[in-house]
């Protein structure tokens, strides 16, 4: 038990460190393929389609 306290210290201190430096630790990122609105037009055609 004494090392996974020991793991979880170092953990924190490697986020804190990110953080302090304005890093954001958990990065997200997407692209936008398409649009609510898009689908909500298509939905009968798109329904038929096979998803892979």
């Amino acid at each position: 038990m004494e090392d996974f306290n020991q793991l979880m210290k170092v953990r924190f201190e490697k986020l804190n460190r990110l953080r302090e430096l304005e890093i954001n630790p958990y990065p997200y990122e997407y692209e936008q393929t398409h649009k609510s609105k898009e689908i909500k037009e298509n939905f009968e055609q798109l329904e038929k389609q096979a998803v892979s």
